[in-house]
């Protein structure tokens, strides 16, 4: 019986130590996609600051040609 008990707690923790390392293996994961996630979101957002700074631009040129002064 005493046998029997220490066999089940060594499955116990047996099975304990797969489901942390599943964990850990999975958060390690989660944690890389939010870095990829991040840095994808990082180079959109300079991505648009460079389309709004070149609209800027072509918005100032029409205007020039125009002769509209904006003072």
């Amino acid at each position: 019986m005493k046998a029997d008990l220490s066999q089940q707690l060594q499955v116990g923790m047996e099975n304990m130590l797969k489901i942390a390392k599943e964990i850990d293996r999975n958060s390690a994961e989660i944690l890389e996609d939010i870095k990829k996630s991040k840095d994808s979101a990082l180079q959109r957002k300079k991505s648009l600051e460079d389309e709004e700074e070149h609209f800027r631009k072509a918005a100032f040129a029409a205007l020039n040609m125009l002769n509209i002064d904006l003072d």
